[in-house]
């Protein structure tokens, strides 16, 4: 198997999570409108291996 990329979402209110991601050098590549039942948005982040 020969992964190229890790793909995740994260609800946009949980600021820990995003810095978690972001110092492993994940990047925001979208977002997903209303996808938690609070109503709040997931963002997309990728990471290429």
């Amino acid at each position: 198997m020969n992964i190229k990329r890790l793909i995740l979402e994260v609800s946009e209110t949980n600021s820990i999570a995003e810095t978690f991601y972001f110092k492993f050098n994940f990047l925001t590549v979208g977002k997903r409108k209303n996808y938690y039942r609070d109503g709040s948005d997931a963002v997309l982040k990728e990471k290429k291996l």
